[in-house]
């Protein structure tokens, strides 16, 4: 298999990875500065805490939309690979226009999920009191 193929078949997963990335290292990094050894805090124990939040936060939405380009240019291409007169698929196009199509929503979905966490991290205070 060609890099290239193999690469269009990991596309429509990579925004997902990129979300679940974005929700575990958030999530790991705050519960350790607001909750350590399980006790809650006010404040988290770094300063800097909602700036490297914010800095994983711009850094996934970026990736999540080169992710969404990209796809979106793997899709137009399979798109202008059927043949218009004929109206007729190839069994291996046809195959490559369904993953481009599939990358192509998957990404655009995990990156608006991407974009909502992000607006939940920067309104909502990480070591907030839950009364």
């Amino acid at each position: 298999m060609k890099d290239r193929q193999k690469f269009s078949v990991l596309l429509p997963f990579a925004a997902a990875l990129l979300w679940i990335g974005q929700m575990y290292s958030s999530e790991v990094m705050t519960s350790n500065a607001c909750y350590p050894h399980e006790k809650p805090l006010t404040v988290p124990l770094w300063s800097g805490l909602p700036q490297m939040l914010t800095m994983i936060n711009i850094l996934c939405l970026a990736c999540g939309f080169l992710f969404c380009i990209l796809a979106w240019k793997a899709w137009q291409k399979a798109r202008s690979a059927t043949h218009l007169d004929t109206q007729l698929v190839a069994p291996h196009e046809g195959r490559r226009k369904f993953i481009a199509t599939v990358g192509m929503l998957s990404n655009l979905l995990f990156t608006l999920a991407i974009m909502f966490t992000s607006c939940a991290t920067l309104l909502v205070s990480p070591c907030a009191d839950w009364k």
